[in-house]
């Protein structure tokens, strides 16, 4: 029972007790007579040097100590400096202390050092309450002292220390022999201070040997020893000591009065973990009064302050430990930059002595270098010039291509509105309105279906077909169209050939390929051909007995463009567009190499006599061929099947898919170890960086979810380098958030933190923000779970602040799980809500799109309602908070996170509690406690914490007051083993560190001697350095002008997609209707003659249109291509505005007022006067056919410098929102590079009267070229 009252005395009165001679006072140093102070007098802290001063001490005056040599100074401060950390509850960091100043004397071997390094690691063991190893500390101290009778004043103050903790421990005998050894040494030295400590341990001697009278007798003689000085830690402890003799003799009432007047008078900051083991001893002594109710209350306020002093206690000692062992990365970056650059240096010095010989070699290979590099540019100009050429042929060919079956269409339907022609005639011109609208609508079609497969957006629709009977169909339809006497056959030994593909794509590519051969086939036999190469591979081939394709050419036969016969009709599109397609499937498609010229007898048909061209393809089955349906089965099922099938499967990308989903169903087992092995194996082999990252980051999870930490480590190195070949940054970044999750679950949150900045400086570089999210939310964790809350929180906003940027709905909620979970821990309840409502904004919007995923975001929907519940309960709306848990349990299952089942019985509990429904809520915490006991011990011990709470409120203070006391047991234990764990971790980072210092320094010293040796020869090796710079910077140069070559190529062929896209799309629909109206006029030979003039009315007008978007596209292109040819001539500025203003009203039909206005009356202009006053007309006209009345002010003006003339059209209908369209912003794209070709400008803008207006400029300065 003694052991139990005086479990804390020892560890209030350990560090008081240390004294030394006097030194002379250092009148030059102020801190120096403070110290002084505090070690004549024994004490750890004063009114005026609390224990966070003592350490402020040390950095103050550890420096000069050392330096002037005075360690046994030096070591009675760093003994002050271990108790003062022990004082506020670091542990950590005084243990730490302590071990150094041991060290650190061992290595001077300095007796009195190490006997005051095993006082310091008594006092803090003391402090701990862990009494052997305490008194084992002190015992050796004493050996060490007993060796020399000149320490004996150490000794004395040693000895009370030793004496308590063994009376502590009830070892009395022991005890006594070590006090009748300090009243010896008293005698010695008989001073005030000694005699207090000897009285008090005289006393505590009497108590435990139940001697309660004479007890009293020495602490009265120790207040009589303490009057002379009247300290307050020596009045502290007198106090202290009373208070124990009255618990001891049963005196409750005054033992409490006592422990309240020291709590009042004790300073926080003198010692604030003696204020909660104080406040403790008044609840013990409360309870044996049967006083319950307040007991249980000042454990509930004690805790709190407890929870508040551990996290500022273990955020201090961090980053106290971190002070103590930082070696600076700085300094150790520094360093191996200087041993790079003298690497460098030195490398560059032995290159130089070797570039004498090489000097000729060199230079030739620099020279043959920058030859190359001009070659290479010459071949990229030439490329580019190319590219233009090939745009512009196209566009003639497209312009002659268009307008005449456009011409025909026009004409032919002219001539059917006529009554007068007969059936015959009127069939004939149906006849070749339907020939050229096949022939148009075709040649859009391939426009747009290259175009299709450019971005990405030609789409099949797969179904089940026999390409057999594809293939059937397809001669049929081509014998009915060949304009060619040559026969079209099909040759096959199947009967049939099931395949899943787009049977109308691969129809129309076959009847590409036909046609293709009809049109240089007059006589012959042409041939397709479809066999089952292998199980996998079809092969389809068309041979035919035509011209033939002269070698050189058939490499190019499916470019874009490419004709052998520029006079034959077409695009040059048909057979890339074939190509594409195939290869969209899987497949290719080549040319038989040995079909050269045409046959010398092309009469016959034999086979073998013909050295017939063969146009192949394949298309690879493994996704496409049929074996049959497959239907819903086990997951085991499921999984031999797929490995069956794997078995016939060639090496392709196909089998890495494959192989990817049977690792992907076996993910949670370990068979998805052997999987993701075969993957990688055969990702490797293939050269996949993708699928080898893939197979990689399956084997992270898997370890992850087995807490295997040193196999996630592993797998991650081995994923990095197909990380980057393979660009899989998502997969990387989740992998080191399991890597640094490990490390938090596992309490070591140290390398957590700095895993999480190396991951962030990563994510940077990346330009990954999911890497850049996870990065921020692993930190917070780190911070969070040792309690600094600041640091998670400011962490988690930048990772919110970042989310817009990612399109995740998982990293969405994972951020917002956290704020929720941080905003309830501060009690930050506006934020919480805020939270919690953006959290459920983003849930129902997803689950709203994906209906199927509602199952897969159970956990984060009971989460939410939980919270919801959580907010409303602190909210005191307990009708709210518990619709949300009904709502919350809907999605508790068997397979529900058991961390949120925690917080569903949790919160049940609260809500029962805030109904008074104790029985039911102690009930609902039982089971979270449950839950938690084996796995979250703080978690655990905060569950604990609430049941004492209800069992208070609920009038049971007596069952609570055992719980708190063991919750605040293991409070003290928790975060003793956490610092321990971080102190642990951080010693580990300071030695690998110290070691990778110590080898850049001897780097450093063996780098400068080989620098030394070689460095004279530098001066002799400058002129042939200078010589190599030069040719650098020819080639540096030559390199440059490559890439700009380059992008002018592919801008050049972005330019030609674009517009062909913009021609073909805009052409169709005006096509249409020409096309439309025309069969109907040949189709209706009954047609009245009103009808009829109206539809060729439409056919004129679409006709019109067309031609007027071809010349329009055709103008645009040319200019961008920079190839439109101007007729230069000079002209006056004034009489071509009224030219174009006449022309203007001509086709207005008085629709639109033209108000011109000039105060220049000539002004010459150098220009091509068609081309501008078109583009003037378009601004001064409707862009399309309108009648409405519009007024327009047209003003030309010179502007300020006179080098101008300025155009300006007010309310133009070209400018006015209402007419925009595809063709009007042709006309603007026209009109603007036509003025800054001539170096003028062209923009729009409003007036007052918010209409639209259209200014341009024009130099007056042009030259005619």
């Amino acid at each position: 029972m003694r052991s139990h009252i005086y479990y804390y005395i020892l560890g209030m009165l350990a560090g008081l007790l240390c004294s030394l001679p006097a030194y002379p006072v250092d009148n030059t140093s102020k801190h120096l007579e403070k110290l002084q102070v505090l070690i004549d007098h024994n004490l750890p802290y004063d009114r005026e040097m609390s224990s966070d001063s003592i350490i402020l001490l040390e950095k103050e005056l550890e420096p000069k100590l050392e330096a002037d040599k005075r360690y046994d100074l030096l070591f009675y401060l760093k003994q002050l400096v271990a108790r003062a950390y022990a004082n506020r509850g670091d542990i950590t960091v005084a243990v730490d202390k302590a071990h150094i100043m041991y060290q650190k004397a061992k290595e001077m071997e300095y007796d009195k050092g190490i006997a005051l390094s095993l006082r310091a690691i008594g006092d803090v063991y003391l402090a701990s309450n862990i009494q052997q190893q305490a008194i084992d500390s002190y015992e050796e101290a004493i050996r060490i002292l007993d060796k020399s009778d000149d320490e004996d004043l150490i000794k004395i103050h040693i000895l009370p220390n030793l004496i308590l903790s063994l009376l502590k421990i009830e070892k009395i005998d022991e005890a006594h022999a070590y006090l009748k050894q300090l009243e010896s040494l008293f005698d010695k030295f008989p001073t005030s201070s000694n005699l207090f400590y000897t009285s008090i341990c005289r006393a505590y001697y009497l108590i435990m040997t139940h001697q309660p009278d004479k007890a009293q007798a020495y602490l009265t003689e120790a207040t009589r020893a303490n009057a002379e000085n009247n300290f307050f830690h020596m009045n502290f402890m007198l106090d202290y000591m009373h208070a124990s003799y009255y618990e001891l003799t049963e005196q409750y009432d005054r033992a409490l009065e006592q422990y309240g007047k020291i709590i009042s008078e004790l300073r926080p900051s003198y010692a604030p973990y003696q204020h909660v083991q104080l406040n403790i001893q008044c609840a013990r002594l409360l309870a044996k009064q049967g006083q319950t109710d307040k007991a249980c209350f000042i454990y509930q306020r004690t805790s709190a302050l407890q929870d508040s002093l551990d996290n500022l206690s273990y955020v201090r000692q961090i980053n106290e430990l971190r002070t103590i062992y930082q070696i600076d990365q700085l300094e150790i970056k520094n360093q191996q930059e200087r041993n790079r650059t003298i690497l460098w240096g030195i490398l560059a010095v032995l290159s130089m002595l070797g570039l004498i010989l090489l000097l000729i070699f060199l230079i030739k290979k620099g020279n043959k270098r920058l030859f190359l590099s001009k070659e290479k540019l010459e071949k990229a100009q030439q490329y580019a010039e190319n590219s233009t050429r090939t745009k512009s042929l196209f566009l003639s060919n497209m312009s002659h291509e268009i307008r005449t079956p456009l011409n025909a269409l026009s004409g032919f339907s002219a001539i059917l509105t006529d009554d007068s022609i007969d059936n015959d005639t009127r069939q004939q011109c149906n006849e070749i309105i339907q020939q050229n609208s096949e022939l148009l609508l075709k040649l859009i079609n391939d426009v747009i279906d290259l175009s299709s497969v450019d971005v990405g957006k030609l789409t099949f629709n797969l179904k089940e077909s026999d390409a057999v009977v594809i293939c059937r169909n397809v001669v049929e339809t081509v014998e009915k169209v060949k304009q060619t006497q040559a026969e079209v056959r099909f040759v096959t030994t199947l009967e049939s050939l099931p395949l899943v593909t787009d049977d109308s794509r691969l129809q129309q590519l076959l009847i590409n390929l036909l046609i293709n051969a009809t049109k240089f086939t007059t006589e012959g036999v042409i041939t397709l051909e479809v066999e089952k190469e292998s199980d996998t591979v079809a092969l389809f081939s068309v041979t035919d007995t035509g011209c033939g394709i002269p070698l050189e050419k058939q490499k190019q036969i499916f470019n874009r463009f490419e004709k052998l016969n520029e006079g034959a009709q077409g695009t040059g599109l048909g057979l890339s567009i074939c190509k594409l397609t195939v290869e969209k499937w899987g497949g290719e498609i080549w040319v038989d190499p040995g079909y050269v010229h045409p046959p010398h007898n092309p009469g016959s048909q034999q086979k073998g006599e013909y050295p017939m061209k063969q146009l192949i393809f394949t298309l690879i089955l493994s996704c496409h061929f049929l074996t049959g349906m497959p239907t819903a089965t086990p997951s085991s099922a499921k999984r031999d099947s797929l490995e069956r099938l794997l078995t016939s499967m060639p090496h392709d990308s196909a089998r890495l898919q494959m192989i990817q989903d049977i690792t992907r169903m076996e993910q949670t087992n370990p068979n998805c170890i052997r999987y993701s092995d075969m993957l990688l194996q055969e990702a490797i082999a293939q050269n996949n960086p993708k699928y080898a990252g893939t197979a990689l980051y399956f084997q992270i999870i898997y370890y992850y979810n087995q807490n295997e930490l040193d196999s996630v480590i592993q797998k991650i190195e081995k994923m990095e380098p197909f990380v980057r070949e393979g660009n899989l940054w998502d997969y990387y970044f989740d992998a080191q958030r399991c890597q640094i999750d490990l490390y938090s679950y596992r309490e070591q949150i140290e390398f957590a933190i700095n895993k999480s900045l190396e991951m962030y400086q990563k994510a940077q570089e990346a330009n990954n923000v999911r890497g850049l999210i996870g990065a921020k939310q692993c930190l917070a964790n780190a911070y969070m779970g040792t309690g600094r809350w600041e640091e998670g929180k400011k962490a988690l906003e930048e990772a919110h602040m970042l989310l817009p940027k990612l399109d995740n709905v998982i990293v969405h909620n994972s951020v917002l799980c956290q704020l929720v979970s941080l905003s309830k821990a501060k009690d930050d309840f506006e934020n919480l809500k805020k939270y919690l409502d953006e959290q459920k904004s983003i849930l129902e919007d997803y689950i709203r799109k994906n209906p199927t995923m509602e199952e897969a975001f159970q956990d984060p929907l009971i989460f939410n309602e939980l919270y919801y519940a959580y907010y409303y309960l602190e909210m005191n709306q307990p009708h709210p908070a518990f619709e949300h848990l009904q709502k919350g349990a809907k999605y508790l299952t068997p397979h529900t996170y058991f961390m949120y089942r925690v917080l569903y019985y949790d919160a049940y509990a609260l809500y029962y509690r805030r109904c008074k429904e104790y029985d039911k809520a102690l009930s609902q915490l039982d089971s979270t406690i449950v839950l938690l006991q084996e796995a979250f011990s703080s978690d655990y011990v905060n569950q604990l914490s609430a049941k004492a709470d209800i069992l208070v409120e609920a009038g049971r203070s007596q069952e609570a007051l055992p719980i708190y006391e063991k919750v605040l047991q293991m409070k003290d234990s928790l975060v003793t083993e956490l610092s321990d764990k971080q102190m642990k971790l951080i010693q580990s980072n300071y030695h690998i560190n110290k070691i990778a210092l110590e080898e850049e320094q001897l780097k450093n010293k063996i780098q400068l001697i080989v620098l030394i040796v070689i460095g004279t020869t530098l001066i002799v090796l400058v002129f042939f350095m200078l010589r190599i710079f030069r040719v650098r910077k020819a080639l540096k140069i030559a390199e440059s002008e490559t890439r700009k070559a380059t992008r002018i190529a592919e801008k050049a062929n972005e330019t030609k997609n674009h517009f062909l896209a913009n021609m073909s799309y805009n052409i169709r629909i005006p096509l249409n209707g020409v096309v439309g109206f025309s069969q109907l006029i040949a189709s209706e030979p009954n047609m009245d003659e009103d009808t009829r003039k109206e539809f060729s009315a439409i056919i004129q007008k679409n006709t019109e249109e067309l031609m007027q978007l071809v010349n329009d596209v055709l103008d645009l292109s040319r200019l961008e291509a920079n190839m439109m040819k101007f007729q230069i001539q000079e002209y006056d500025a004034v009489a071509l505005c009224n030219d174009a203003i006449y022309m203007a009203r001509m086709r207005n039909e008085e629709t639109i007022e033209i108000y011109f206005d000039t105060h220049i009356e000539t002004q010459p202009i150098t220009t091509d006067t068609g081309r501008l006053i078109q583009a003037l007309v378009s601004t001064l006209t409707y862009p399309q056919k309108n009648t409405a009345h519009r007024e327009i002010t047209f003003t030309l003006t010179r502007d300020d410098s006179g080098k101008q003339i300025c155009f300006r059209i007010s309310n133009s209908p070209l400018a006015d929102p209402e007419f925009n369209s595809q063709e009007v912003s042709i006309r603007h794209d026209i009109n603007r590079l036509l003025l800054q070709h001539f170096g003028g400008s062209y923009n729009i803008t409003a007036d007052e009267q918010e209409r639209p207006v259209i200014n341009f400029t024009y130099p007056l300065d042009i030259i005619s070229e």
